[in-house]
């Protein structure tokens, strides 16, 4: 795997996430500040706008799978919407208690899920805003993932996995992890698949049909931060507390390939292209890594990286 460029994009603080848009022309960061790059062809990062409206650390951020908007969550204990066509703040967000953990779109685009300290989950939609909160984690919830066909799944600071009929608000836990559940992640090619990451350093994968675990991943040494399927199915990537990214193929979970360098400490997030070939990961040390899977060769951090103090105030909104 290839690492294409090594993005400073928050020197001051960790850098929380990247996100890639739909049509992968942009990618949105975050941290104390939440920043909108562009992404071409010809690995030209540019800073396209930094949005300044939290007033806390920026937990998550991503697009939504229409392209038309994106969403922020802060320990403000806000979520914020906004149009990617104007730039414009058009939805703040304000039904939690405690600072807002993720924040993620359903497949149509039509719900916007966010996650809490406060042990919450919360479904909103446009013109209604909150319409269902839903009770069931004993601790605060770190992330959430739609898998298409009806269903949500959630992780927690109390070990557990939950699976959430969106219909019923119903939830079914999973337990097996030994400590806190990071991030869970549907397969996109079997959807009743599902990966999740622990601070215990394993890798769990679930039916979540059948609220049963069916394997268990136990080559990583470290507290795992993040997981996720590449949107053809073909690869599934977590990052963690050292700089290594570990990439399994599906059909063959022994499989794997191990890829240190690019960041100087742990990795926070990995998301990926639409068109699965690359992916970026943000780290402590305040950059992200914009890596080329389809390339075996070794690791090429370029030198010509992209200072956040000098790009501040250039570009508009397109």
């Amino acid at each position: 795997m290839k690492g294409l460029q090594r993005l400073v994009a928050h020197p001051k603080a960790s850098c929380s996430f990247a996100s890639f848009s739909p049509d992968n022309s942009l990618l949105l960061t975050g941290c104390e500040t939440v920043k909108l790059w562009s992404f071409g062809s010809n690995q030209q990062r540019k800073l396209v706008h930094e949005f300044k409206d939290h007033s806390g650390y920026v937990n998550h951020g991503e697009f939504s799978p229409d392209g038309s908007k994106f969403a922020t969550c802060s320990n403000d204990k806000t979520a914020l919407v906004y149009s990617l066509k104007s730039g414009q703040l058009v939805k703040r967000l304000e039904h939690h208690n405690f600072g807002v953990s993720c924040c993620t779109f359903s497949p149509d685009s039509a719900l916007l899920c966010t996650c809490s300290w406060d042990n919450s989950v919360a479904l909103c939609s446009g013109d209604e805003g909150v319409i269902s909160l839903l009770l069931g984690h004993r601790n605060p919830v770190t992330s959430a993932a739609f898998d298409g066909h009806g269903y949500l799944a959630t992780s927690s600071w109390d070990k557990s996995v939950r699976v959430w009929s969106l219909e019923r608000g119903t939830s079914c836990p999973m337990t097996g992890h030994k400590d806190v559940v990071w991030s869970v992640a549907f397969s996109p090619t079997n959807p009743h698949l599902l990966a999740s990451v622990s601070r215990d350093a394993t890798t769990m994968l679930w039916d979540a049909r059948m609220a049963g675990r069916v394997g268990v991943l136990e080559d990583c040494t470290v507290n795992l931060k993040c997981v996720r399927y590449s949107p053809d199915g073909s690869k599934l990537v977590s990052v963690g507390d050292d700089s290594t990214i570990v990439i399994r193929d599906p059909a063959n979970m022994s499989k794997v390939l191990k890829n240190t360098g690019g960041h100087r400490g742990s990795i926070n997030h990995v998301s990926f292209t639409s068109d699965s070939r690359y992916l970026a990961t943000s780290g402590e040390d305040g950059a992200v890594g914009i890596w080329d899977t389809a390339s075996q060769d070794t690791v090429d951090d370029l030198s010509n990286l992209l200072g956040y103090s000098n790009l501040l105030g250039q570009g508009d909104m397109m």
